[in-house]
């Protein structure tokens, strides 16, 4: 009797399946981004691609790091940079530059800042004025600050509005209020408020009537 005797032999298959790597690709360029001296402000780009991507930022040929004014995140494929305070030296274009092992992508953005608005003063203030009976008197001062300005009059507390008799004028950083036809009634303290976007300032003087009935 002959026999025979098979060995049977087992092969693993190992599959690999090598999923492709897409490079990073900003959506889009975000436009200019204009900010106030002193303010805080972020910069925001968002990139596609395959995972592992490495975002950096730089203002110029400078390196941005994560430390003093500066802070950056990423997140949900959106690149965050803040600017805790910006300054006039901040203004600039930055870039945001995100990498894999693909490819490379870059995103600009352009930061301009704007000088901080400066509150209104008197350069000069109001003086007592004293005016003639049924003649034209002029109140004026002379202001400084940022525009625009707001400028308002007041006779004891009450807005005075442009009109026949009372004409309101600003140019030149100097506020006019011009009275004409003076009468007894018009005997006052006038003041004049300027107003921007930084604070308010007011002068006040009287008007005295020469002529009137006492």
């Amino acid at each position: 009797m002959h026999s025979c005797n098979f060995n049977a032999f087992h092969l693993n298959v190992y599959t690999y399946i090598s999923e492709r790597v897409t490079p990073p690709k900003f959506i889009w360029q975000p436009p200019p981004v204009h900010i106030t001296a002193g303010e805080p402000t972020e910069l925001e780009c968002h990139v596609t691609g395959s995972s592992s991507i490495k975002v950096t930022w730089a203002k110029g040929a400078r390196d941005i790091r994560p430390v003093g004014n500066f802070r950056m995140k990423f997140v949900d494929n959106r690149c965050f940079l803040t600017i805790l305070k910006a300054e006039k030296v901040d203004a600039g274009v930055y870039s945001c530059k995100a990498t894999n092992e693909a490819g490379t992508d870059t995103c600009n953005i352009e930061v301009i800042i704007k000088d901080r608005p400066i509150a209104p003063t008197f350069e000069q203030k109001l003086k007592p004025i004293a005016g003639v009976l049924n003649t034209l008197v002029v109140l004026k001062c002379k202001l400084s600050g940022s525009e625009p300005m707001d400028i308002s009059w007041y006779k004891d507390e009450m807005e005075v509005f442009d009109g026949d008799r009372f004409k309101l004028r600003f140019g030149d950083m100097t506020a006019r209020l011009e009275i004409g036809q003076l009468n007894a009634f018009d005997r006052a303290n006038y003041t004049c408020k300027a107003i921007n976007s930084s604070g308010s300032a007011a002068s006040t003087a009287s008007l005295s009537i020469i002529g009137q009935w006492m």
